[in-house]
């Protein structure tokens, strides 16, 4: 039962918690990653990207954002997982 209920739920912590070797693309591929296999995962990540006016920064390590892009990045992995 807690496992179904985490499967649902994306976290935002205050602490992004991004991985810094990973790029903004890759943090929020990993979202999507938990639930399983996506055929469409790097599409939703992009266009993920996008809505939170970071599309231009898919290529990017957390240590090149801001501190504004890098909790956008975070929401954006929470919420790519629908």
């Amino acid at each position: 039962a807690r496992l179904a209920l985490r499967k649902r739920l994306g976290f935002i912590f205050q602490a992004h918690h991004l991985h810094p070797c990973l790029t903004a693309r890759e943090n929020l591929r990993m979202g999507l990653d938990v639930h399983g296999p996506c055929a469409d995962a790097d599409a939703r990540c992009l266009d993920m990207l996008a809505r939170l006016g970071l599309g231009d920064r898919g290529a990017a390590l957390p240590a090149a954002l801001s501190g504004g892009q890098r909790q956008r990045v975070a929401i954006g992995r929470a919420l790519v997982g629908r």
